[in-house]
């Protein structure tokens, strides 16, 4: 009985490779029809410790997970490129996701913000070569706009600076002065860029105060002293003068309790750390409307 069992034992072992090929064939066939794409989101830093760009990954969640067409996976990358704005370590962060990403084909990038899509375009050839890009925010540093490219489109991030003033104009009647904050990283630079763009057109009517680019204690100081009929305009404070990296919510609530005066903001995730309003940008429904064209 043993040496006829024992006969039958090449016989069983080739039928069960045979059958586990024809499920793996299968398997793959079927992810093929299913059209399984991984889609890998890439954002500037802080990723989900920011309500914002938490709110930009569960709004794109969202929307890959109504479609009934693709199963997407989803995964999230934060460079941290305020911790590294120089381009030798930069080029260190594109050697490690390239290595990282390896064994995995990418169908497609969501950078998120303009210093993501920035690096992304310019490491793309090196690490994902011909994967197409699709950005959530704006989509050009001062004033520059993006160079047309067959497979780069997205959504813009704007930012409703002139209408935020004109809110406070009428929040406080017989406002004066607008006094601007903010930090000193690469997106605190570019905001403050779009700002000075809008001020110009209130200038002869309101006076400018300028608390950008200082280290936070001065700044607290600062906001506590400010005379009467001024609102203050936070436009992001990651990095302070000295260098020190900060989150931008948590220090618009620390600059909110210590000013003496409204403070308004542009983006509605920032609500509840301490601003009265302003004419927000709607994340949710910009990462949203970034989703639908991904999925397009």
């Amino acid at each position: 009985m043993r040496s006829s069992f024992l006969s039958f034992m090449p016989a069983r072992v080739c039928f069960c490779c045979a059958l586990a090929v024809c499920i793996c064939m299968l398997h793959a066939r079927g992810l093929d029809a299913a059209g399984v794409k991984n889609v890998l989101v890439v954002f500037p830093e802080e990723a989900w410790t920011a309500h914002a760009y938490r709110t930009i990954y569960n709004a794109l969640r969202s929307k890959f997970d109504e479609t009934r067409q693709n199963e997407v996976t989803l995964f999230g990358e934060s460079l941290d490129l305020y911790l590294f704005p120089d381009g030798s370590r930069q080029q260190y962060l594109a050697e490690f996701l390239m290595e990282k990403f390896s064994r995995m084909k990418i169908d497609l990038l969501i950078p998120v913000a303009p210093s993501s899509l920035s690096f992304v375009l310019r490491t793309r050839d090196t690490i994902f070569p011909g994967i197409p890009v699709v950005y959530c925010g704006e989509v050009a540093h001062g004033g520059k706009r993006l160079e047309h490219r067959n497979d780069v489109t997205g959504t813009a991030l704007t930012l409703d600076i002139a209408g935020t003033i004109d809110l406070a104009r009428r929040v406080q009647p017989g406002l004066k002065r607008i006094a601007a904050v903010a930090g000193t990283s690469m997106i605190d630079e570019y905001l403050l860029s779009l700002f000075h763009r809008a001020f110009q057109n209130y200038e002869g009517e309101l006076e400018l105060i300028d608390l950008t680019g200082q280290p936070l204690s001065r700044l607290l100081d600062n906001v506590s002293a400010l005379p009467a009929s001024t609102a203050i305009i936070y436009i992001g404070f990651q990095r302070d003068v000295d260098g020190r990296i900060f989150s931008t919510a948590a220090t618009m609530k620390r600059v909110s309790q210590a000013a003496n005066v409204p403070l308004f903001n542009f983006i509605d995730t920032a609500l509840g750390y301490g601003s009265v309003g302003g004419c927000m940008t709607q994340i949710e429904a910009m990462a949203k409307k970034t989703g639908e064209i991904a999925l397009r």
